[in-house]
């Protein structure tokens, strides 16, 4: 079997993984196989997960790259697409491999933010020390859900796995 052209179902939150996605395609090229992922294809009349899971069906590996998002939910299941297509991948006994991207690189991702941005740690820690400013008359409404776990599309990182 040697020579066999292998394809790579690439999976990850989308916007904030671009630069990392297009290294893996890349890699996977240059390796002599293909690389499939939702952005490289569009959905028809089938749901987005049934479009999923036929690619990740037809291909013979999945590539997961996990960064600092839960990403994009789906509505059915609550969990979000990347977890989804993960535990699909294994269920099919897939060849499952991982890229986690480290606290210190996504940190570094966020230096090339626009003049007068902060980093979202920087302005978490700015904000959670100066006074809410509320316009006069506003009334303070109270937080209820302060120990209430991260919800989807938060920047909390978490495992795919269970």
């Amino acid at each position: 079997m040697a020579g066999k052209k292998l394809q790579v179902f690439v999976s990850s939150t989308y916007l904030d993984m671009t630069e990392e996605r297009q290294a893996a395609v890349q890699a996977i090229l240059m390796a002599g196989h293909i690389p499939a992922g939702m952005e490289l294809f569009a959905s028809g009349d089938q749901t987005q997960l049934e479009v999923i899971k036929r690619w990740i069906r037809e291909s013979d590996a999945f590539f997961l790259i996990l960064g600092g998002r839960y990403g994009s939910v789906e509505p059915l299941s609550g969990k979000s697409y990347v977890q989804l297509e993960y535990e699909y991948a294994n269920d099919l006994g897939k060849s499952c491999f991982t890229a986690v991207i480290t606290d210190a690189g996504l940190n570094r991702k966020l230096t090339d933010l626009p003049p007068g941005t902060l980093p979202p740690s920087k302005l978490k820690t700015r904000l959670s020390k100066e006074p809410l400013q509320r316009p006069a008359g506003a009334q303070r409404k109270q937080a209820s859900a302060a120990g209430a776990p991260p919800g989807p599309g938060d920047d909390t990182p978490r495992s795919c796995a269970a």
